[in-house]
């Protein structure tokens, strides 16, 4: 009777796990297929450089986002689920949550106001206006505290809702070279959007969406500094790149970005499989169905990178034209990087939570976002800061924290049998 229970709990478990990641997957395929309309669209109707400098304040405004989120999405989500029986405690998540918002709005918004002063990006001021804009609404999504409730249907179809406005705002406003900053504009709206529909969510799960406490949020954000640095290193590494190349030349951020975005489709697939598997592991604590998904997922990436790769300059042609041929050869490196970004997903936040280590994670996103400074810092003196070469530098950072991290876990695992 016992094992019955005990299997009967598992499958529900295992169910819902799987109906998270199916809602997760459906927000990612709707942010990635929106960018995949909407990167072409942009890049037939802008110059080069001017999509270049878009998407490189883009990347800036996203670099905000990852500053802004704090770790909340690792630190917060674990927290939450772990209490998520407690509606005090969880409503005093909240209310900690916002307070830190404040000081990280500031912040980052400061941050894009110096960028906005670099040479090659003043005369586009007006993106930053917008960008940050977009920063401070995004910065209270509650997607943190959806994860955390594993309330994964809320959060995917208000995203999506997000994502849709997002692509009909930029097909109807940007119709002509000059009108980059509306792309800008577009994000501040959808995020405006986004704002409202997830702070209504959160007023439907039960909890007062408005409440803050600044001196509370001082306190979160000294305990959780660590999720920080590890989310401003993975900022380091990733959306960092395309700034940095567009201080240096904009035509370059132009070439990496297209490229990038195929990456980021391809990322999309970890995606969800990891959010959905981080509250889910935090409790139950079992490894073993990151080892039984992982062989299926990677074989299934590879194969679909494989037949990318065999396509990419006619893809590369057809999608954003040839003046963009020189992104072909900074695909294929992308390509050769997402089975191990991917692994690296897996093997991260849901991994260690099973091993009741989460926090362990930041050290390896440290560790490569070092790795990475230093490797972009070594470009820039050599004179070889191209798209091409940043994307070896990716591929190099990928493959190093995806090996600190399996080094880390099996210590970890191999320290947890001999107690």
């Amino acid at each position: 009777m016992l094992s019955g229970a005990i299997t009967r709990l598992r499958a529900l478990w295992v169910d819902r796990l799987t109906r998270n990641i199916g809602w997760l997957f459906l927000f990612q395929i709707s942010t990635y297929l929106s960018l995949l309309l909407i990167i072409p669209w942009l890049t037939h109707t802008l110059p080069v450089a001017e999509y270049g400098a878009t998407m490189a304040i883009m990347a800036a405004a996203q670099f905000c986002f990852i500053v802004t989120d704090y770790g909340f999405t690792a630190s917060a989500t674990y927290e939450v689920s772990c209490h998520r029986q407690d509606d005090a405690t969880v409503q005093g998540i909240i209310r900690d949550v916002h307070g830190a918002k404040v000081f990280l709005v500031c912040a980052s918004c400061i941050g894009l106001w110096g960028l906005s002063y670099i040479p090659s990006y003043q005369p586009y001021s007006v993106l930053f206006l917008y960008g940050g804009l977009a920063v401070i609404l995004q910065a209270y999504q509650p997607i943190w505290l959806l994860q955390g409730l594993e309330n994964m249907r809320a959060y995917a179809m208000y995203m999506v809702l997000v994502r849709i406005s997002f692509m009909v705002m930029v097909f109807g406003l940007v119709r002509s070279p000059g009108d980059g900053s509306l792309v800008l504009l577009a994000l501040m709206l959808s995020n405006l959007l986004g704002t409202l529909l997830g702070l209504r969510a959160l007023q439907a799960a039960g909890y007062r969406a408005w409440s803050l406490c600044l001196l509370g949020g001082l306190r979160m954000m000294r305990c959780t500094a660590g999720y920080f640095w590890g989310r401003l290193a993975f900022a380091l590494y990733s959306s960092f790149n395309s700034i940095v190349l567009g201080a240096a030349a904009l035509s370059q951020a132009g070439i990496f970005n297209a490229a990038e975005q195929v990456y980021k489709a391809g990322q999309s697939v970890g995606g969800p499989i990891s959010q959905a598997m981080l509250p889910a592991l935090a409790r139950a604590r079992d490894t073993r169905l990151v080892w039984k998904i992982l062989p299926a997922l990677i074989g299934v990436l590879g194969l679909g990178c494989a037949i990318v790769a065999a396509m990419a300059p006619w893809l590369i042609q057809l999608a954003f034209g040839s003046a963009y041929a020189g992104s072909v050869p900074v695909l294929y490196v992308f390509l050769v990087t997402i089975p191990v970004s991917v692994t690296g997903m897996v093997l991260g936040y849901p991994w260690f939570a099973a091993l009741g280590s989460p926090g362990a994670v930041n050290i390896t996103l440290i560790m490569a976002a070092a790795l990475h400074l230093g490797l972009l810092a070594l470009l820039w003196w050599l004179d070889r800061l191209t798209a091409y070469n940043v994307a070896l530098c990716v591929l190099a950072t990928e493959s190093f924290m995806l090996l600190m991290r399996l080094t880390l876990g099996f210590a970890l695992v191999r320290s947890a049998r001999a107690s």
